[in-house]
């Protein structure tokens, strides 16, 4: 129950997020906003509710919708030795004879591994940019402050890969996500809920 509360609590944050947001900049424009709150809320996690379905949706309001995901959508991962804690697509499972390290799509074609490592608190999330950047010219990186991370995407070879890169307390954590290029669309909706979802066990975030 504590761990379904947990994602529910980030799924409606993360909706009541886009939904101010949509008001705002209605309000800023001097125009009325496009969707109302509860439509903005709904786009939000209509990618994530076309690849992961939470059943018979009629009747069904956000707050109705946001439970049924955190229900079935993610699962959550925890490292008990550095305490960091992520949600991830329950589409991925993870293979036990790969220490729980890996974890893969039914299908094979969607894979996630993670890997955490002590920095000593020594990295700093601009310097660790930087370095990246500099061996990945042509990648896009967005950089987050809550949680302080960044993300690299790129694209090689027809495969679209995804790279998480979070300082939290002394140890940095990279997760991979990569997929067929053309299925990218399939974990592009559960990016931002990975992200803001990641935390390690006293509660900070990055």
């Amino acid at each position: 129950m504590k761990k379904m509360n947990r994602l529910f609590c980030i799924l409606a944050g993360v909706c009541m997020i886009v939904s101010i947001l949509a008001m705002s900049l209605g309000e800023s424009s001097g125009k009325p906003a496009a969707e109302a709150p509860e439509e903005a809320g709904l786009a939000e996690i209509q990618g994530i509710l076309d690849v992961q379905p939470v059943g018979d949706m009629e009747g069904m309001d956000l707050e109705a919708l946001t439970t049924a995901l955190a229900e079935n959508a993610f699962g959550e991962y925890y490292d008990p030795v550095s305490g960091f804690r992520m949600l991830y697509p329950s589409i991925l499972l993870f293979d036990e004879e790969e220490k729980g390290l890996v974890a893969l799509s039914d299908d094979g074609n969607i894979r996630m591994t993670i890997e955490s490592t002590p920095d000593g608190g020594q990295l700093s999330v601009p310097a660790l940019m930087k370095a990246v950047q500099m061996e990945n010219p042509d990648a896009v990186i967005r950089e987050y402050t809550d949680p302080a991370c960044f993300v690299k995407e790129t694209t090689a070879e027809g495969e679209y890969r995804i790279d998480f890169y979070c300082l939290a307390g002394e140890w940095l954590h990279h997760v991979i996500l990569t997929c067929p290029e053309k299925e990218k669309e399939t974990i592009i909706p559960y990016v931002e809920y990975m992200i803001h979802s990641m935390t390690n066990d006293n509660g900070e975030q990055g």
